[in-house]
């Protein structure tokens, strides 16, 4: 599944939102019912699983892949994703504001 930043999720000014990669695959436990503000990542429009061996099925646009929780004066984030790879790292460094 391809997911994205979430433009509208808010984040201390010390991420690197621009470090975000624009859009990447991964595959990943999903969240429901977060606070649209604490998705970090979301699914692109319209996506679709990516699967080998089960046909493609349309991704629950409500759903998040990596989101975040107020904890005293920053944040604690976690992601689902569950293989590692470039994006990923990407996405934690930003997180860390490098």
């Amino acid at each position: 599944m391809t997911f994205q930043a979430n433009q509208s999720c808010s984040l201390l000014t010390s991420v690197a939102k621009d470090g975000f990669p624009s859009a990447y695959s991964m595959k990943l436990l999903h969240f429901r019912n977060a606070r649209p503000n604490s998705k970090i990542f979301i699914p692109i429009p319209r996506g679709t699983t990516q699967s080998l061996v089960f046909p493609p099925a349309y991704v629950d646009e409500a759903q998040a892949t990596v989101v975040k929780a107020k904890v005293g004066d920053g944040f604690l984030a976690y992601g689902g994703h569950f293989s590692d790879g470039e994006g990923s790292d990407t996405v934690i460094l930003a997180l860390c504001g490098l």
